[in-house]
């Protein structure tokens, strides 16, 4: 009963023995084809490196030229709206100073009005003296003939100078309303031009809106691109460090190379989502600012 324990043990020993002798070899085989297969996914060579930088350089210029493309848009929108707003106001105190010829006309037309008012009041008076007169006359008419003709004749000159003045007086009258009318309908003019003017003004403070908030994009996607690029540059460090000294530690170079790579393509994503939102716009070469390119100089190892 013992033998068979024994046989199984030795048994058990022999494959034990031989699994020993065979894991190195498949253990070497499974690190092989796994840093076969990360190498294949991540970038950890400086060109590699260097081309995913230059990639996302493209990308966020790409984004910038847009930006800056849309603030020249806007710019240039402002400065027209500013000129509509100048001729507009220069339209506008124009009107202003036909309105105050109109109403120095219409014054000046009230004024000979009353004059004329005056005149015809005072014929009015001189005609009905000239009447009272008449009537004393034609109770003198018997006793006076010659004197009831003079009265005939200076109530006749009267009444010419009546009719004549009453005639003026129409003309004056209907000169006065001319003058009022054209003193609302310049009114009317300058009540649109009002709304012009504010519609206009209301048009420039927007597209002031709009351009600084699109300034504002620009300083952000100017800082984020330095501190991915920084982020980048200090892990290719890491990994290069890494790579010159192997030891047990690669496993956590290797994790913080898929955190670089995921941080590279979620970034990737971000400027596609931001790219599918805006027109297309011809590529053209961006440097990063000055500041930014002097920390990523500094952060970038000799050998590199």
């Amino acid at each position: 009963m013992v033998e068979p324990a024994l046989y199984a043990a030795f048994g058990a020993c022999v494959a034990t023995l031989l699994l020993l002798l065979f894991l190195p070899l498949f253990w070497n085989r499974a690190v092989r084809l796994t840093t076969r297969r990360l190498a294949g996914r991540l970038p950890i060579s400086v060109s590699e490196i260097v081309a995913a930088q230059d990639r996302l350089r493209a990308e966020h210029a790409v984004s910038l030229r847009a930006t800056e493309r849309r603030a020249e848009t806007m710019l240039a929108q402002a400065a027209r709206e500013r000129v509509e707003a100048g001729a507009l106001r220069a339209g506008q105190l124009a009107l202003k100073a036909e309105a105050a010829d109109l109403r120095e006309t219409v014054k000046r037309l009230e004024t000979q009005n009353a004059l004329h008012r005056g005149d015809l009041d005072r014929t009015s008076a001189e005609f009905a003296d000239a009447l009272k007169a008449l009537d004393a006359a034609k109770l003198d008419a018997r006793a006076a003939n010659r004197g009831r003709d003079v009265a005939r004749k200076e109530a006749l000159a009267a009444q010419t100078t009546a009719d004549a003045l009453r005639v003026d007086l129409a003309a004056a009258e209907a000169a006065l309303a001319s003058a009022r009318a054209g003193l609302a309908e310049t009114e009317a003019r300058l009540a649109r031009t009002q709304n012009a003017l504010t519609l206009v003004e209301a048009k420039a403070a927007s597209a002031a809106v709009q351009l600084t908030e699109a300034q504002a994009g620009r300083l952000a996607a100017e800082k984020r691109l330095v501190e991915e690029t920084a982020a980048l540059v200090a892990a290719r460090a890491e990994s290069a460090r890494g790579g010159a000294a192997p030891s047990p530690a690669s496993a956590s170079d290797d994790d913080l190379m898929i955190e670089l790579r995921a941080k590279l393509d979620e970034l990737a994503d971000a400027i596609v989502r931001a790219e599918d939102g805006r027109p297309a716009e011809p590529a053209r070469a961006k440097t990063l600012p000055p500041a930014a390119a002097s920390g990523v100089t500094g952060l970038l190892p000799s050998h590199a």
